[in-house]
């Protein structure tokens, strides 16, 4: 049907986009990608072309290409606008940094490849209702936002950039224009995400009591040989066990636990990141043998409990629930008591400690990933806005949806609210 509607119309450089989509949801990604080069040839303006197109070749390994061809579309036009059909409740103006984010192939629930935006920006689609708002998305790049191209009306400004170590020029991009515009409507003040890094809140935190988090500092990875880091290991007074990681980086795989210095070398020349943090990791077990983290998404200053994953290993993982915790009902029920009421569940004092936190990082949105020690002490082992919203978890435990509702619900209201300011 796309081939007999594009005999018809040759020209049309949407339909030729359309029709790349559609092959590439069905897994042919070679046919694909020449119909997006087609696409771009007719119309050199139309983005989403450059961001499939760069997805293939990302997904093909070639990260070069990828990235030019991202940086050429993003040069030619830096807006996409999603409107709706009837009158928007708000008509927003999203921030979305690609310094060093990219575009990929993820996979949907149905196996399908679909195109997903990787690295430094959190994700909006359960946050609002495209059928309710207009989206204006702006691709911060270099300082294109100081010279922006003609943005459509807009009512309030939501930067979406959310991780300093990966996007740090958008950021400071982002703030400069809004300097330059005092009077706009901002959910995210770019200058208060530059500081969520895990180091500086390390250091903001240390002196409040009954709040701890492990020692954070950074390191770069390429100059670290084991003279080095011996000497940065008893400078900093660090202990084993210590953790490692990659900068920018949120997930498991580059995220090791070393117990000894020969591990702690190992792993500092296993990752590639220009930059490593060092953390202090803290002991704390629950149930003596189990791990806890708990999360709450601070929006508009109010705290909304989002999980409480229970799992055998330290570094816990929400993806080990579908077995571990489904296998025990104590675990379901500790969940369920922090969700239905995290004040009565955690104790009003440590409740009240955490209510200041959001105050404390000046975001509008954030996440808090935390335990209680056995001494009452609040665990942080991150606070930032780079933490994904989503249903995920409420497929397989429906108790969890009516909170992953208030949530959008929240964020929602937060942007409404500001729109009419």
């Amino acid at each position: 049907m796309f081939q007999r509607a594009l005999a018809l119309t040759p020209e049309s450089s949407t339909l030729y986009s359309q029709f790349g989509s559609t092959l590439i949801r069905s897994g042919d990604l070679d046919r694909a990608a020449n119909i997006f080069e087609r696409a771009i040839e007719l119309d050199p303006t139309h983005l989403p072309s450059y961001f499939n197109l760069s997805a293939i070749q990302k997904s093909r390994g070639n990260e070069r290409n990828a990235r030019r061809t991202l940086r050429a579309g993003v040069k030619r036009n830096p807006i996409t606008v999603s409107t709706c059909v009837t009158e928007p409740r708000a008509r927003i103006l999203r921030l979305r940094g690609v310094q060093n984010a990219y575009y990929t192939l993820g996979q949907s629930r149905k196996g399908q490849h679909k195109l997903k935006l990787r690295g430094g920006n959190f994700s909006s689609r359960y946050f609002w209702d495209a059928a309710d708002y207009t989206t204006i998305s702006y691709l911060v790049l270099n300082n294109n936002l100081l010279h922006p191209n003609r943005i459509p009306k807009f009512d309030v400004v939501i930067n979406t950039i959310a991780d300093p170590d990966v996007e740090l020029l958008s950021l400071q991009t982002a703030a400069q224009f809004l300097e330059h515009n005092p009077t706009l409507s901002v959910i995210n003040d770019p200058t208060r995400v530059m500081e969520s890094t895990r180091d500086n809140n390390y250091q903001r935190l240390l002196d409040i009591d009954g709040i701890e988090m492990g020692k954070s500092i950074r390191v770069p990875a390429k100059s670290s040989n084991k003279y080095d880091l011996t000497k940065l290991l008893e400078e900093h007074k660090f202990e084993f066990p210590v953790l490692i990681r990659e900068t920018g980086t949120h997930t498991g795989r580059t995220f090791i636990k070393c117990d000894s210095l020969e591990e702690f070398v190992t792993a500092a020349e296993e990752l590639s990141g220009a930059e490593l943090y060092l953390i202090q990791f803290i002991e704390n077990f629950f149930h003596q043998k189990y791990h806890r983290k708990m999360r709450f998404f601070s929006i508009d200053g109010k705290l909304y409990p989002v999980v409480l994953h229970i799992d055998a290993t330290w570094n816990v993982h929400g993806s080990n629930r579908k077995t571990l915790m489904a296998e025990h009902d104590w675990m379901i029920e500790e969940e369920k008591s922090f969700m239905a009421d995290p004040r009565a569940y955690l104790g009003d004092e440590i409740y009240q400690r955490l209510e200041k936190l959001p105050d404390l990082v000046g975001l509008d949105f954030l996440g808090i990933d935390f335990n209680v020690t056995e001494e009452g002490k609040i665990l942080i082992f991150e606070m930032n806005p780079a933490m994904r919203h989503s249903f995920d978890h409420a497929d397989n435990f429906d108790y969890l949806r009516p909170y992953m509702e208030r949530v959008t619900n929240a964020f929602r209201d937060m942007i409404d609210s500001r729109a009419k300011k």
